[in-house]
């Protein structure tokens, strides 16, 4: 070994073993914790459930700076730094969109049938719009210090393990309470629901979770039973399924679980989006052995096994039948296409879409009541305005080219940073046509395996901090 790579692997056992590393290991645990516990009160989606969140994930944040006060971060964490940057900007403008006393010119024009003494916003609403802000400030916190926190692979793997079993019990949870007709988290008993939501109140919330459930346990089968480039022919064939039965197994039948609830859901676009995540997933490996053929032949017999079991749901029917609501949605879309213009600089206000979009609602959709755009891409442009949206989506597509890198950069184990390019995916296709990244228990998920993938889409010298090196040289 040379001095080079001696130096660079004591560079990595610094920066992955040691009580400060425990520390950030602790932090990523918490963060866990909080994840899936704010999911179980709705989704998430009560003020009472995401503003405790967003409290401790700030008190979280501020252990994580002291944090990198002490210890010089990764390189994979420097170049996460600008756009941290630019999402804190798109969080910055909605704060100031609800807070700053705007000029007439400036301010909504809603502000003008304010009573006297109102100072108006930028902002039709600007107490939505402080409140989304803060939980847009709680996922970007979720995702950096979850990217601090799975720098170390083993560290990585614990956390979707983690993830996994609890995915996979939730998934359990929302079949039984279905076929039951008792979900006591919604405090329904012996209900006429025709769909399972587990926690979450809309069916399509629900398939996104459950979709991410079933993505991160095909991950985690793929990673058990991924051969060694020594073993070839029947031996890996024996060692696939030793490793299959020997603990694989359960991945297996927590992404099956996950994927029937997925269809039980009855979301069309849910269980779309699902498929087109899971192709990702499996495209996105380089299947290489008979170990491998093995474990690609099992996901394909599972995305099989779930679209027949659609068949006998009502999912599939809904596919071909389209329905009403989805005819509206698209009128919903043409009306926000004419609107966009007339604030494109500024917009409405994050958080404001209901309040200004009412008095627009087109006769034809009027009987229902529209609290949500249906398109996240549509509605962030509404409220944000062009210019702050467009810098909200740099933003991810820059991670998601991150995530694309790290399936070349890394020479072993790209399953995570495939496993975090797919759950982008999915939530991509699903937010064109809904707004499942809008409720804090999808969007804190949604946020944990992106942070994840990201430290996961680097070598393990960029992974290391330099941080104790550097001090022993000083000593």
């Amino acid at each position: 070994m040379s001095f080079a790579e001696a130096e660079s692997d004591l560079y990595s056992q610094s920066c992955f073993e040691g009580p400060w590393a425990r520390v950030q290991g602790g932090l990523g645990w918490a963060i866990l914790a909080l994840t899936g516990a704010v999911v179980l009160v709705q989704g998430g989606n009560q003020p009472v459930a995401w503003t405790m969140m967003a409290a401790l994930v700030l008190l979280l944040g501020a252990a994580q700076l002291a944090l990198h006060l002490v210890r010089n971060p990764a390189r994979a964490l420097r170049i996460a730094l600008p756009l941290a940057v630019i999402y804190s900007c798109v969080v910055s403008w909605a704060v100031l969109q609800a807070v700053w006393p705007a000029p007439p010119e400036l301010a909504h024009p809603a502000w003008a049938a304010a009573p006297e003494g109102a100072v108006p916003r930028i902002s039709a609403d600007p107490g939505q719009g402080v409140h989304i802000a803060l939980r847009l400030a709680t996922y970007g916190l979720i995702a950096w210090i979850m990217a601090a926190a799975s720098l170390s692979n083993d560290r990585a793997w614990a956390y979707l393990r983690a993830i996994g079993i609890f995915s996979g019990a939730y998934a359990s949870y929302g079949i039984a309470a279905g076929l039951s007709g008792t979900n006591p988290l919604l405090g329904l008993d012996a209900g006429g629901q025709t769909h399972i939501t587990a926690s979450f109140v809309n069916r399509n919330h629900f398939a996104t979770y459950a979709g991410f459930g079933m993505l991160v346990n095909v991950a985690l089968y793929l990673h058990t039973t991924q051969p060694s480039d020594e073993t070839k022919g029947l031996n890996a064939l024996r060692n696939g399924l030793e490793t299959f039965f020997s603990g694989a197994w359960i991945h297996a039948l927590n992404a099956l679980l996950c994927g029937a609830a997925v269809s039980l859901s009855l979301s069309r676009a849910g269980g779309v989006a699902a498929v087109v995540g899971l192709a990702v997933l499996l495209g996105a490996q380089r299947w290489r052995g008979a170990g491998g053929a093995i474990a690609c032949g099992v996901v394909v017999a599972l995305l099989f096994g779930v679209g027949a079991f659609s068949l006998g749901t009502g999912t599939f029917n809904r596919i071909l039948a389209g329905g009403e609501s989805s005819a509206f949605r698209f009128v919903v879309y043409a009306t926000l296409i004419d609107l966009i213009p007339q604030r494109p600089w500024l917009g409405q206000g994050l958080g404001a879409f209901e309040d200004t979009f009412r008095a627009h609602v087109p006769l034809e959709v009027s009987r229902l009541e529209w609290g949500n755009a249906h398109s996240s891409y549509l509605g962030n442009a509404y409220e944000m305005g062009l210019p702050a949206a467009a810098a909200f989506y740099f933003v991810l597509c820059m991670v998601g080219a991150r995530l694309l890198t790290g399936l070349f950069v890394r020479r072993t184990d790209r399953t995570a940073p495939a496993l975090a390019l797919s759950v982008l995916t999915l939530a991509a296709a699903h937010a064109t046509v809904d707004f499942s990244l809008e409720i804090p228990g999808v969007a804190a998920l949604f946020a944990v395996l992106v942070g994840l993938g990201w430290a996961q889409s680097f070598t393990r010298s960029d992974r290391a901090s330099r941080a104790p090196i550097e001090q022993a040289n000083r000593n």
